[in-house]
């Protein structure tokens, strides 16, 4: 079975890349690859266990495809993280400081409104038990 399957593995797998850089993307690919066969072996061995699964057939298969997908997930989860990465620096550093200022204005102001509805609430509370 692993005859049939490793060869589809590398044909579904071989165009995902992460970086554009061959060497760090082949190191990645590596790690991840690593990953994937160890999570799958790992829920392919406790399906046994289980008795899920019996054969060595259909443990093939499982294994095959959940390394597939944990393979494909980790690849563009980790392409995206470079991608929001790369976004992230390519934004100059007055942007960041300016958004940084016009946050901690706007909490100083939740802060001091709550502050004052708070006092009035206490004032007009403490009125009318006054008045009562």
């Amino acid at each position: 079975m692993s005859l049939i399957l490793k060869p589809l593995f590398d044909i579904l797998t071989g165009d995902v890349s992460v970086m554009d850089n061959v060497l760090y993307n082949y190191l990645i690919m590596l790690v991840v690859g690593e990953i994937a066969f160890r999570f799958a072996f790992s829920l392919v061995g406790d399906a046994y266990d289980i008795g899920i699964i019996s054969g060595k057939s259909a443990g093939s298969i499982l294994h095959w495809i959940i390394r597939l997908v944990i393979y494909v997930a980790i690849a563009y989860l980790l392409r995206g993280g470079i991608w929001l990465y790369i976004f992230v620096i390519g934004i100059p550093h007055w942007v960041w400081w300016t958004l940084t200022g016009v946050i901690v204005a706007a909490m100083i102001l939740v802060i001091v409104l709550r502050y004052v509805r708070e006092k009035r609430t206490s004032e007009n509370e403490r009125a009318d038990k006054e008045t009562n």
